[in-house]
């Protein structure tokens, strides 16, 4: 029993190493430490897009992450980010995630630099997290019945969009980067992190 106390306390005590993502944009790839590796081919090889798209894992997390920058022919590099939120109806364990209802979309957060192409991702606090449009009861029931006929009905004396079983989350995080191309015109590349909305 010893043993395995000290085996487990050995590990625990291990360093946990960061892993990095890397997406790759039309002029230039990022990478973003700590996430969990894309495997998404699409993501990795093919260079000439403008706009990816990534489907984030429950465990992953943008938020404070350090984003660099490399192989880019652009100057004068900012970045910015901004978030969306979504509503969700809880059935203890199961949900209901009105992802194509409304949101809130935040205005957009010029992130902070840290080196000449190191960028950190913003940080939100719960208050945040929780804005949502001005929803009232019907709204919300009628919004659930056409995406989860029957879960309507958890939804009897629910006043606001974060009184349980529903729950604002955030859905989205957008990530623009603005720099200047070898002519001088100014661009924009845009990455879109799809979270998770289960618990």
């Amino acid at each position: 029993m010893k043993r395995l106390f000290f085996l487990l306390l050995l590990l625990a005590s291990q360093p946990v190493f960061a892993q990095t993502a890397t997406i790759r944009l039309e002029d230039l790839s990022v990478k973003i430490r700590p996430l969990m590796p894309i495997m998404d081919p699409e993501l990795h090889d093919k260079q000439v897009q403008k706009h990816a798209r990534v489907i984030m894992e429950l465990a992953d997390a943008l938020e404070g992450a350090t984003i660099t920058l490399h192989n880019t022919s652009l100057s004068q590099i900012s970045i910015y980010m901004r978030y969306e939120t979504s509503l969700s109806i809880s059935r203890e364990g199961p949900h209901c995630d009105l992802l194509d209802w409304k949101h809130f979309l935040s205005p957009w957060k010029r992130l902070s630099q840290e080196g000449k192409l190191r960028f950190v991702a913003a940080r939100y606090t719960d208050e945040e997290r929780q804005k949502f449009p001005l929803v009232n009861n019907a709204e919300m029931k009628a919004a659930v019945a056409r995406k989860c006929e029957g879960w309507e009905e958890l939804l009897d004396g629910v006043t606001s969009p974060t009184q349980y079983p529903a729950r604002v989350g955030i859905s989205k995080y957008i990530l623009r980067i603005v720099g200047t191309d070898k002519v001088g015109k100014r661009v924009h590349r845009y990455i879109t992190f799809e979270m998770p909305m289960g618990c």
